[in-house]
C-alpha cells in the first residue's frame, strides 16, 4: 500500500503528539505487511551481532539495520531489472520505516535514551522494532518522557 509523508506524520503524531523532531524525506513510500517486514528484517542477521559499549550500541544497530534493509530492497529491485522483469511497486518506492530515538522502552532501563526502528505497515498501525532482538510491538500513546515508549525523534 502506498502511504504519503502526510499520512505517516498523522500516524506518528497520533502516537507521539509531542514529536517535534521528525525528518521524512520521501513524499510517497510503500507500507509493507508486518510479516513481509519481519521476514526481511530477520534475514539480515543484524540481531546476531553482539553489542559492545562505546562501539556497537543501539544507535549503530538502528543505522546498520536501516541501511541494510534499504540495500536489500535495492538489490531485489536491481535483480528484477536485470532479469528483464518489471519492478513491482513495493520495490520501486522506499519503505515506510526509519530510525526512532526515545526512552522508556520495555527492554531498556527507564530514563535511558535508546535508538530503534519505527514502521508504518499496511494496516496503518505504528510499530516499533528492536533490531538487536527482532522484537516488534505496537506502542501506546505517549505524551512525554514519563510515559512508556516515548519517542522524541524520527528519521526516514
Amino acid at each position: 500500500m502506498i502511504i504519503t509523508a502526510e499520512q505517516i506524520e498523522q500516524r506518528l503524531l497520533g502516537i507521539w503528539p509531542n514529536l517535534y523532531h521528525r525528518w521524512l524525506s520521501d513524499r510517497r513510500t510503500w507500507s509493507p505487511g508486518v510479516n513481509e517486514f519481519s521476514t526481511r528484517a530477520v534475514s539480515l542477521g543484524i540481531h546476531k551481532l553482539k553489542p559492545r559499549k562505546g562501539y556497537l550500541e543501539c544507535e549503530e544497530f538502528a543505522r546498520m539495520f536501516q541501511g541494510a534493509l534499504t540495500r536489500l530492497l535495492v538489490d531485489e529491485a536491481n535483480a528484477k531489472r536485470q532479469s528483464g522483469g518489471a519492478v513491482p511497486i513495493d520495490l520501486s518506492l522506499s519503505w515506510a520505516f526509519g530510525r526512532a530515538k526515545g526512552m522508556n522502552f520495555p527492554h531498556v532501563k527507564r530514563g535511558i535514551s535508546h535508538d530503534l526502528i519505527f514502521l508504518i505497515p499496511d494496516d496503518g498501525v505504528v510499530r516499533l522494532y528492536e533490531p538487536q532482538t527482532c522484537q516488534i510491538w505496537i506502542p501506546d500513546v505517549s505524551m512525554d518522557e514519563n510515559d512508556e515508549n516515548f519517542v522524541y525523534f524520527v528519521e526516514m
